[in-house]
């Protein structure tokens, strides 16, 4: 199960936790009031008490204390960012002029495991050129081969899009998609109207978004990408 952390500032001193849910998806969600010092105590004891009902992962308040996170995590971004490749190499043709027909694209990765796999037998079908720069490269070079007839390399100068699985490389557009994409490299996404107004008044920040696609909520076909700086 998830958590949501909500910090309300000062005011009446307050501290709830209770299971509920949110977008078709249950969190336990803990709510915080008042002056850090004098709930400082109790608002420990309901992180623990988070953590102790199974929570290990939640979404986090913006302005929650970093202090009190105790030892849960943030949820991540790169499974969903993962996901939504296909529908995210189409907004920046259609929304940056990207375009890839016929140009190349740098796949680049530690290693060639299966996430990496889909992503070139994606971007064999969507570009001109594709480089790969990985642990394993030939083996899904000859594969690329065998499966598309598609002769991986090529193509002179920069890249138009190098895609990342692990730390950033590369001075041209790119598009992240490692484990600490979210922060370095922030996205916003866009849900159905229907499911926005029922989150009401919890905010579509990316985190959950996330939690939401990981716990059923949402399918990836209704999440959208509504900004993404790919220069970053």
């Amino acid at each position: 199960m998830f958590g949501y952390l909500i910090w309300h500032g000062a005011g009446r001193p307050r501290v709830t936790l209770e299971r509920r849910r949110i977008g078709g998806v249950y969190f336990q969600v803990l709510e915080a009031q008042g002056g850090q010092r004098r709930i400082r105590r109790r608002v420990r004891h309901a992180v623990g008490e988070m953590a102790a009902r199974g929570v290990r992962r939640c979404v986090f308040d913006p302005s929650w204390p970093a202090a009190w996170r105790g030892d849960l995590g943030e949820i991540g971004e790169q499974d969903l960012r993962r996901a939504l490749l296909p529908h995210t190499l189409d907004w920046l043709s259609e929304e940056k002029g990207l375009r890839l027909g016929g140009a190349a694209v740098e796949l680049s990765a530690p290693w060639a495991d299966r996430p990496v796999w889909e992503a070139a037998c994606l971007l064999s079908r969507r570009c001109r050129y594709l480089r790969l720069s990985m642990d394993g490269a030939n083996e899904l070079r000859q594969e690329l081969w065998r499966r598309y007839g598609i002769s991986a390399g090529g193509g002179e100068g920069r890249a138009a899009l190098t895609i990342c699985f692990g730390d950033p490389v590369g001075d041209g557009p790119r598009l992240l998609l490692g484990p600490a994409c979210g922060q370095q490299q922030p996205a916003v996404y866009q849900l159905p109207p229907a499911l926005t107004a029922d989150l009401a008044p919890y905010p579509v920040t990316t985190s959950l978004v996330a939690a939401l696609w990981q716990g059923g909520g949402v399918k990836t076909g209704d999440i959208r990408v509504k900004s993404l700086d790919f220069h970053a």
